[in-house]
């Protein structure tokens, strides 16, 4: 005779009001019981900072880290995200090499040697250039390839969060 259990597990839900918000569901299992909570609790309030100036990639990345659940605040230049890190620290930093306004090596370097900043990982996306060169020159912490495979992508961001 099988015993079924009630547990509770917190999950997450979304609406166009709230950036997230966790709510409580009561769910019954006859398994033993699993850390259902783990993934919902700590990988999702995570913060990331998006500093790209091409519309359609922000826009995907956007997409992407959105339905994945995390909370994103996104640059379309080096200006812009400079006077918003003095307020707020992500908990990653995307920053394509090339902007209008900055370059973001210089940007990346800066970041790295800063005290508050220099534990952020940041991941460097560009076009073209020789990745392993990229991060030791700026101190990135690792380098997407434009353009990129959206699963390689995920799998780069969850890795640093």
């Amino acid at each position: 005779m099988r015993k079924e259990r009630c547990i509770s597990c917190l999950l997450p839900t979304y609406d166009s009001n709230t950036q997230s918000r966790i709510r409580e569901h009561n769910c019954f299992t006859s398994a033993l019981s699993v850390p259902v909570r783990q993934k919902a609790m700590f990988m999702k309030n995570k913060t990331v900072f998006i500093v790209e100036d091409d519309t359609g990639i922000r826009d995907l990345i956007r997409i992407i880290l959105t339905n994945d659940h995390y909370g994103i605040q996104l640059f379309a230049n080096a200006k812009t995200f400079s006077q918003h890190i003095s307020a707020a620290l992500p908990d990653l930093i995307i920053l394509d090499m090339m902007l209008p306004d900055g370059n973001g090596l210089d940007i990346c370097k800066k970041l790295k040697s800063g005290r508050s900043t220099a534990h952020i990982p940041v991941l460097l996306m560009s076009a073209g250039g020789n990745q392993d060169e990229i991060i030791l020159q700026a101190g990135a912490t690792d380098f997407i390839s434009k353009p990129f495979d959206i699963a390689i992508f995920r799998e780069k961001v969850e890795a640093y969060l």
